[in-house]
């Protein structure tokens, strides 16, 4: 008597067990079928914005400075380095002469391969390697950017790492609604050749550059 009323306890106890059990998979089961029925939004990251509008310049702590689109076609420059070189307290030193490798320094800093200041592309590293190697061996020419922004002061923490100097962000152009585009070439002596394709329209924008 004693051994059927320990397996009844025994069924009694598995039932309780088993119920919650039951009644998570069920909801585990209709929680998959409704993610399936649902297609998934994309995630869509915020806009990184050193600087801005101009009118942020006066809000900022630290040393900011704009260099704007009208600046870059007046002053007619030729490289990054000729660009910076307009905004006081940096120092770019020349390379190959063509500013594919620029060596910046901020403040006095060792402008050796840009490696003590931060270089970014619309808020995304320009380095391969920011967190380790933040030597810039490569830069794209400056004929790709519509704006420059330099940062140097407390807030310049805020934009990853290797900002002991500074920050430089650099803003290319807003991919036009309207189809349009431009073609551009520069030859010069020694076999030198620039040449420069633009395309866009509705919120695309082609850009290439040999």
């Amino acid at each position: 008597m004693q051994h059927y009323r320990f397996k009844f306890i025994a069924a009694i106890y598995a039932m309780i067990i088993a119920s919650p059990l039951h009644a998570e998979q069920d909801e585990t089961s209709s929680k998959d079928k409704h993610s399936k029925e649902q297609p998934k939004k994309p995630v869509i990251m915020p806009r990184v914005d050193v600087i801005g509008a101009p009118e942020n310049l006066e809000h900022i702590s630290g040393s900011a400075n704009v260099l704007d689109k009208k600046t870059l076609e007046q002053s007619r420059v030729f490289t990054v380095n000729e660009a910076l070189r307009k905004v006081p307290g940096i120092h770019a030193r020349d390379e190959e002469g063509l500013g594919l490798r620029p060596n910046i320094g901020i403040r006095g800093l060792n402008p050796t391969r840009s490696t003590k200041i931060n270089l970014l592309e619309d808020g995304i590293p320009l380095a391969y390697a920011p967190y380790g190697d933040n030597a810039s061996y490569y830069h794209p020419p400056i004929e790709r950017f519509d704006r420059i922004e330099i940062l140097k002061g407390a807030d310049q923490i805020r934009f990853g790492p290797q900002t002991i100097g500074g920050v430089i962000n650099y803003i290319t152009p807003t991919p036009p609604q309207k189809f349009g585009g431009h073609v551009q070439a520069i030859g010069g002596n020694l076999d030198y050749f620039n040449g420069k394709v633009q395309l866009g329209g509705k919120g695309l924008l082609l850009d290439l550059m040999h």
